[in-house]
């Protein structure tokens, strides 16, 4: 969506909701809601993730507060058929998304399943590149999350060091002390601090136990002439 459009979209809908707000006080609160909860999230101060569905969660409680208020304006209330025609419609649009709810519920029931899913619609999604070879480790498939981590650092996402880090427990696990420490050494070459079991795990950065997993393999040395296969 063009930067102009999306700023003239929004400005239509400001100027809407400040309208109804002054028509009815609880549009200024449920409109005040989305504001408050989705204003930390806008990333205007960086933020590690600036986008992510989950940002949505709570403002959808203010959406869902002014789609509430709409249905019981005096002019839906006031006459039998257009109750009855607004409720139709309501339970029609639920019938409808009853199926995408069920489908993004199946796709969300598996970390693997979500990032296959991802990948599939956005072939050059970071998160799905990057995140799909650590749910393949998790679930101790291997052999699959060794070529998902080496078709990773074939792209220019090879530079993120948690995909070295993965890589590096994978090839661990699977017998390859030397391939694994050599793989540990590009992680700590792009992230000193790594290997940090606590800072890491206390900024959120690592999860412990993969955390202490990976440690002695840093703490190791390959041999000289060990590489990446």
């Amino acid at each position: 969506l063009p930067l102009g459009l999306a700023l003239v979209i929004l400005a239509v809908i400001v100027g809407l909701l400040t309208w109804w707000s002054m028509k009815d006080r609880r549009v200024f609160f449920a409109a005040g809601f989305i504001g408050a909860t989705i204003l930390p999230v806008c990333n205007l101060v960086p933020i590690y993730h600036p986008a992510a569905d989950r940002y949505l969660y709570n403002p959808l409680i203010g959406l869902v507060l002014l789609v509430a208020i709409a249905l019981d304006t005096p002019w839906l209330a006031a006459k039998f058929p257009r109750r009855t025609l607004t409720s139709l419609v309501g339970l029609l649009l639920v019938g409808l998304l009853i199926p995408i709810t069920r489908e993004r519920e199946r796709v969300w029931s598996s970390e693997i399943l979500l990032w296959q899913n991802t990948m599939e619609r956005n072939p050059r999604s970071f998160p799905a590149w990057t995140n799909l070879p650590e749910a393949l480790l998790k679930a101790g498939r291997l052999s699959e999350a060794k070529a998902r981590a080496e078709a990773s650092l074939k792209t220019p996402y090879a530079t993120w060091p948690w995909i070295w880090f993965d890589y590096a427990l994978i090839l661990n696990r699977l017998g390859d002390q030397a391939g694994a420490q050599t793989a540990a050494r590009h992680a700590l070459a792009i992230k000193p601090d790594i290997a940090d079991v606590d800072k890491m795990v206390d900024t959120l950065q690592g999860e412990r136990d993969l955390e202490e997993e990976f440690a002695p393999i840093a703490a190791s040395r390959s041999r000289p002439n060990a590489t990446i296969r």
